[in-house]
């Protein structure tokens, strides 16, 4: 309440993703999804692996916005590393999903 006083600002419920390709860990299942059917689902990842058996999608997403009154808007992100290991059929063999510390960001 003092900083919204002091400086004019308003906490505004949000939930989006700002940077990156968000994937859904869910849909990938390991010894059944294809490496076909990952990349038609989640799009081009953010990095591949020089023998093609690893990708990964990196993005951030943003769970508020504090907006102020001098046009100074941040987020409240966090970010995410999702990385999927490739056998050699290409079918997924492993899943990890990194989730970063919290952090302020600004977006506007």
């Amino acid at each position: 309440m003092l900083a919204s006083i002091q400086f004019n600002c308003a906490i505004v419920p949000t939930l989006y993703t700002k940077h990156g390709t968000e994937i859904d860990p869910d849909f990938i299942h390991g010894g059944v999804t294809t490496k076909e059917e990952v990349l038609l689902g989640s799009g081009a990842p953010s990095w591949t692996a020089v023998d093609g058996k690893m990708v990964s999608y990196r993005w951030t997403r943003i769970n508020g916005e504090l907006s102020c009154a001098n046009g100074f808007d941040f987020g409240f992100a966090k970010n995410y590393d999702a990385f999927i290991e490739f056998d050699e059929k290409d079918i997924v063999k492993n899943v990890i999903v990194e989730v970063g510390p919290p952090s302020m960001e600004r977006i506007r």
